[in-house]
């Protein structure tokens, strides 16, 4: 990914309605990314490279897996304000 497409891909994570109830943290001291569901409880990690120390060596398309996997969890969980509100 350039910069370009790494810009449009973070503003269009943000801009996803999941984006307001779907947190993210690191787990496994760090080894891992933890992305959860807050209003269905459902959780999902994504193992991260060994040894990651900034932009410069991330290796070659982990930002498009990233990118990939934010996004399909965002869209699997953008039903639940439907479901929360018709509780």
């Amino acid at each position: 990914m350039n910069r370009e497409e790494s810009i449009r891909a973070i503003e269009e994570l943000a801009a996803a309605p999941a984006a307001k109830w779907i947190g993210n943290k690191f787990v496994d001291g760090g080894a891992k990314l933890l992305q959860k569901c807050t209003r269905c409880g459902a959780e999902q990690t994504l193992d991260l490279p060994p040894n990651i120390k900034g932009p410069a060596v991330v290796p070659i398309g982990f930002d498009e897996k990233l990118y990939a996997w934010k996004r399909s969890f965002q869209i699997a969980h953008e039903g639940c304000v439907e479901e929360e509100a018709m509780s």
